[in-house]
């Protein structure tokens, strides 16, 4: 009967929640932590650092709500709490951000789980364009340093641009190469190593609908990431 008890409660460890420590770091207005907030991050990496590497893995959720991301470019909350994290010594790849439209408040929740298994390949959504344009909007800038958090030493990205059919062959394909690379050297700016990066321009050769004409859902650059298998490997492009 002991025996089987004691069975039991190992079985209930092993299946227990995932989640295994949770914080609240304080914020405030205007884009910056609370002084019991920066402490608090620091107590995270701390804890985290203390877990080492024996299994099971931990990363860590912040969570919260978001800005308008359209009238404020500036860094939400969340991504604030994360990029703190990062500069106190967590890793990329351990910081997860979600969105939370209830999570609105003075502090950003800070919670962790034992880290899933990671897929060999992510597509982030795509960047649309208007017509003829090269432009990085606050939009496309919030979308892609969500990415950043999927990016990490070991990840390959592929930057793809592409045009609806409206031009010329020519002037689609030097667009397209030119949309990629605006996309590219902004990830550059938030940290990626160049060397990382393959840039594309596949012009009108892809595209997402079928038109002869004018479309939205054509002019877009696709970010890709690629992490190694389990043999080392990487998916194809």
């Amino acid at each position: 009967m002991r025996s089987a008890l004691i069975f039991l409660m190992i079985c209930g460890f092993w299946q227990s929640p995932t989640q295994a420590q949770e914080w609240a770091v304080a914020t405030r207005d205007g884009g910056r932590l609370a002084p019991q907030g920066y402490r608090t991050v620091h107590e995270i990496a701390a804890w985290l650092t203390a877990q080492g590497d024996a299994f099971p893995r931990h990363e860590l959720v912040v969570e919260g709500c978001e800005p308008n991301v359209v009238t404020d470019p500036h860094l939400s909350r969340t991504e604030l709490v994360a990029s703190e994290l990062f500069l106190a010594g967590v890793g990329p790849g351990r910081v997860i951000v979600e969105l939370n439209p209830a999570g609105c408040g003075d502090s950003v929740a800070v919670w962790s789980r034992r880290a899933p298994p990671r897929l060999s390949h992510f597509d982030m959504p795509r960047l649309h364009f208007e017509s003829g344009s090269t432009e990085i909007t606050a939009l496309h800038r919030w979308w892609l340093r969500r990415t950043r958090f999927h990016i990490t030493p070991e990840t390959r990205v592929l930057v793809d641009g592409h045009t609806d059919t409206v031009g010329p062959d020519g002037l689609n394909q030097a667009l397209s190469e030119q949309r990629a690379q605006a996309v590219a050297d902004q990830l550059i700016f938030m940290g990626v190593s160049e060397n990382m990066i393959t840039v594309r321009g596949s012009a009108d050769r892809l595209l997402a609908r079928p038109s002869t004409g004018p479309e939205m859902l054509n002019r877009r650059v696709s970010v890709h990431l690629r992490r190694p298998r389990s043999d080392g490997s990487y998916t194809p492009w």
